[in-house]
């Protein structure tokens, strides 16, 4: 698949993660110059639903409700605040700068290795740094390329618990969307479901693959008796016309006219038939690795 340009999140590394931040919109300025707090206010509690964390709007609200009787901030639904992410340490956030400048720079096959790298570094680091977005985002980088897709669905659910979905960081952006393209980006709740689901599809397919080994095993050693049955069937008849005092009372029996020496003949090519019937059979059991 196409890599994404990794270079600006290297940059990111060193950065907390700042959900958007807008300056307060003319339109509320222009309420509020006009003496409309209680409007104002209402359009800010709007705007406050999707960026709950822009300390401009909070401030703009605490100062309004001053202005408008009865209002309060319990009258204010907003969404839950982006969390608080735990940021790496120096020497973990310097190893990781440097995979992806390797990263950034391997071209084709050569990007295998480092991939597998940062997807190995970013697993065990997980748990230490479950909150860390950047590095959700490396993990998602990774493994999206190593078409991981539950480990790529584990990091997407990640990254939207984060509110990385609200950035306003383009390259953050473009990893979601690229997820969300492979039908790996949901939530939490959605990622769970999907890895109960994973789970028992793999059990199935397990059991699938038993019940047909298994039956592969009877199938054989079905064929393995019948072609048995076949060669020593064949090697008695051929012994049975190679005997020279058998030969002319089967003829007989098997009412073949003619002269003694049509009778040879005759009991010549049941005999000669016979044998390859066996070889036959002997090259069959060879085949499935046994002797007849």
């Amino acid at each position: 698949m196409k890599s994404l340009s990794l270079l600006p999140l290297c940059l990111l590394l060193s950065l907390p993660y700042i959900p958007s931040v807008a300056a307060l919109p003319p339109d509320v300025e222009q309420l509020i110059q006009a003496d409309k707090y209680a409007e104002a206010l209402t359009k800010v509690n709007a705007l406050l639903q999707q960026t709950p964390n822009d300390q401009e709007l909070l401030s703009a609200r605490k100062d309004l409700q001053a202005l408008v009787p009865g209002a309060n901030t319990s009258s204010v639904t907003a969404s839950p605040p982006i969390p608080q992410t735990k940021e790496l340490s120096p020497l973990d956030a310097k190893e990781l700068e440097l995979i992806m400048a390797d990263l950034n720079k391997a071209v084709g096959d050569a990007r295998q290795p480092v991939l597998k790298e940062l997807s190995s570094r970013t697993s065990a680091l997980i748990g230490t740094y479950p909150d860390a977005i950047n590095l959700w985002a490396m993990r998602a980088l990774a493994v999206l390329e190593l078409e991981q897709a539950t480990a790529a669905k584990e990091a997407g659910a990640n990254l939207l618990r984060l509110g990385a979905d609200r950035s306003t960081n383009d390259q953050m952006l473009s990893l979601l969307a690229m997820l969300k393209r492979k039908g790996w980006l949901m939530t939490q709740e959605e990622y769970e479901k999907d890895k109960v689901a994973v789970v028992q599809q793999a059990k199935e397919q397990k059991e699938k693959e038993a019940a047909d080994a298994a039956a592969k095993k009877k199938a054989r050693a079905a064929k393995i008796s019948e072609l048995r049955q076949q060669y020593k069937h064949s090697m008695q008849q051929k012994e049975l016309w190679d005997d020279e005092g058998n030969r002319l009372e089967l003829l007989r029996v098997y009412n073949k006219p003619g002269s003694n020496q049509a009778a040879e003949n005759s009991a010549y090519d049941k005999m000669r038939e016979w044998s390859l019937k066996a070889i036959k059979a002997q090259q069959e059991l060879r085949k499935l690795g046994v002797e007849p």
